[in-house]
Formats: C-alpha cells, sequence, structure tokens
C-alpha cells in the first residue's frame, strides 16, 4: 500500500520559493480551480502568457480575458511586475508576495 502524505507536513515545509508556469494558456484554469496553497505564503510565481492563447482558443485552451489572471492574483495577494517579448505575443509575469 502507498504512503500516506500529510501536505502540510510532507509538502508545505519543502515547497519551493519561486515556482516557474508555463502551461500554455491553462494558468487561470489551474489557479482558480486548486488554489496555490500547495505554496508558502512567502512563494514568488514566473508565468509565462501567451497573448495569443487568450485571443481565442487555441490548443483546446478557453479564451481568457488577459486581465482575468492578473487581478486574480491581485486578489489573493500578489504584486505582479509584467515583461512584455512584443516579438513573440508574449510576457512574464513576476508575482511575489505583498
Amino acid at each position: 500500500m502507498g504512503k500516506t502524505i500529510d501536505l502540510k507536513k510532507d509538502i508545505y515545509n519543502d515547497s519551493p520559493d519561486l515556482v516557474l508556469m508555463d502551461i500554455e494558456g491553462w494558468e487561470y484554469t489551474i489557479i482558480s480551480n486548486y488554489g496555490l496553497n500547495f505554496l508558502k505564503e512567502s512563494a514568488s510565481l514566473i508565468i509565462e502568457v501567451h497573448e495569443e492563447l487568450n485571443e481565442g482558443y487555441s490548443h483546446g485552451v478557453p479564451e481568457i480575458d488577459p486581465g482575468k489572471l492578473r487581478n486574480m492574483l491581485k486578489e489573493i495577494g500578489y504584486q505582479i511586475e509584467e515583461f512584455k517579448n512584443h516579438n513573440r505575443q508574449q510576457s512574464f509575469l513576476y508575482c511575489y508576495p505583498r
């Protein structure tokens, strides 16, 4: 039989301080459905945002208002700095706790 994992004891204490999310447009869906409870409160995020994926359905990704992810992250306590790569229609969000 498999080992039982206690999220608070076994994972939270070893959770990373920095997380890179590059999940092709699914960032909003993943965070809104599952939250970031597995991370330390002091964890920072780097999220790659493909603007073209947010302009309609692509690779099965639902259409998302580009500001919706940013607003949700602000609501849950993150400050956001955005770095744009205009040539590739993508940006990176550096999100850190307030």
